[in-house]
């Protein structure tokens, strides 16, 4: 089946998630730097963390072996519960970044992408959730690291036997939503 055209919307949330990434940890960073020892930016960032990570124990990692929990989400047309841990993975990557945690951003907006992804599911019925989840991974991953060739070969490797079609595609809307903020930001530049 032919299911390139499915993508589009997962593609939109998941980006619409990854530039709230962006703008989120930009304003956690900013908090952070008002704490002038490095032990009190890590204490700080570290205790918010573990109350968010104790409250909801599935954002605990980075997320690519919790994949089939969101899909159980899904079958279980738990939406709010969907949206809410894909809100909720960035709030923990952002603070866990903030806090000078290791690691990076990729794998877990590829979790949060794939929520984000699925909430499609509830509002266009008969989509396909594999390829919501793989647009809505390939999209927030596109937007926060801005490599589309990169991620859909990585995506490939990571999601076997998913359609190229959606993958390009996907990345292809992740893409242009990077080059339209760009655009937005460099304007507002100009005119400021």
């Amino acid at each position: 089946m032919n299911t390139w055209w499915q993508a589009l919307l997962p593609a939109l949330l998941a980006s619409a998630l990854a530039l709230f990434f962006g703008w989120l940890h930009h304003r956690v960073d900013h908090f952070a730097e008002r704490f002038t020892r490095s032990w009190a930016r890590v204490l700080v960032g570290s205790a918010l963390l573990a109350g968010l990570l104790a409250a909801v124990p599935l954002l605990r990692f980075s997320g690519h072996a919790e994949l089939p929990e969101l899909v159980t989400l899904v079958e279980d047309s738990a939406w709010w519960a969907l949206a809410g841990l894909a809100l909720l993975k960035v709030v923990a990557t952002a603070l866990s970044l903030s806090a000078g945690w290791p690691g990076g951003e990729f794998f877990p907006l590829a979790f949060a992408g794939a929520a984000a992804g699925l909430l499609a599911t509830a509002l266009l019925p008969g989509t396909d959730a594999g390829t919501a989840l793989a647009a809505g991974m390939v999209a927030a991953t596109t937007v926060a690291v801005k490599k589309p060739l990169a991620i859909v070969l990585i995506m490939v490797f990571m999601l076997p036997g998913t359609a190229l079609g959606p993958l390009l595609v996907t990345s292809a809307v992740g893409t242009l939503v990077v080059k339209l903020v760009e655009a937005r930001t460099e304007s507002a530049k100009q005119a400021g």
